[in-house]
């Protein structure tokens, strides 16, 4: 199904993430046709290490596009797969790590049911911690010379008005910064970039259930412990990072794996 399409002069939008000794602070804006939102940095390692030292600033500009949205019927649903069907009827009522975390390898914690595909365009800036307190200290609107900054470098075109001096003042505090593309080929002009989104798109948000959802009747009509069973699959979701980290690879890092932003 087509998703929705990129409206003119509504590009994305920006947040800024700093972590303080004592607390993250987050500074986010909202300016008519442009919306502001942190996400994953082209350099996440640098970027985490940087964070967690508290050693500087980091600004993401995000130009979302959406082509396509692909998504799974939930009743009227394909039938399950007979190899789903035979382990899920081997499984034991009650929780047994060997038997869970098998199936669990097998088929994974969640199932893939709705997929955003298009192209993102992104923007990332650093600043130093010390420039970055200058600017607070100095009156600079920063979310505001952030967002217009980000229009300068995607090449729309804008009237900077009363904040031409926040622009700026951010522009020369950036120490470092850069750009990435996923999906088709980047442009200001948003029928062009539509159009070649539309050609070459890329997975940008993906929705997920838990696998213990999937036992029930609806799924699962011959089933049986049906009940017992989700619980303790459910627990097997829960405790499977820790088994993984335990078994697998020590350095696994857990989140929330019900919706993933590419």
């Amino acid at each position: 199904n087509p998703g929705a399409a990129c409206p003119i002069a509504k590009y994305g939008s920006i947040q800024t993430r700093m972590r303080s000794d004592q607390d993250e602070n987050k500074i986010a804006g909202n300016f008519s046709d442009v919306d502001f939102k942190f996400d994953l940095s082209v350099d996440y390692q640098h970027v985490e290490k940087d964070t967690q030292s508290h050693e500087n600033v980091f600004a993401h500009v995000t130009c979302n596009c959406s082509a396509y949205d692909l998504t799974m019927h939930i009743f009227d649903h394909p039938a399950v797969d007979e190899d789903f069907i035979l382990g899920s009827e081997m499984l034991p009522a009650q929780y047994d790590e060997e038997l869970y975390m098998a199936f669990i390898r097998e088929f994974g914690t969640h199932v893939l049911t709705q997929v955003r595909v298009g192209g993102r365009w992104g923007w990332q800036m650093e600043f130093s911690k010390m420039s970055w307190s200058h600017m607070e200290s100095t009156g600079i609107n920063i979310s505001a010379g952030i967002a217009y900054a980000g229009k300068w470098t995607a090449g729309i075109s804008f009237d900077v008005g009363v904040h031409h001096a926040d622009m700026e003042a951010v522009t020369r505090a950036i120490s470092h910064n850069s750009t990435f593309n996923v999906g088709g080929a980047f442009s200001p002009d948003v029928n062009v970039w539509t159009g070649s989104v539309k050609a070459q798109p890329m997975p940008l948000q993906l929705q997920l259930l838990e696998v213990s959802d999937f036992f029930t009747t609806l799924y699962l009509p011959n089933g049986t412990n049906l009940e017992a069973k989700r619980s303790s699959m459910q627990h097997a979701v829960r405790v499977y990072c820790l088994y993984v980290q335990k078994h697998v690879d020590p350095s696994a890092k857990c989140g929330d794996t019900h919706q993933w932003l590419i």
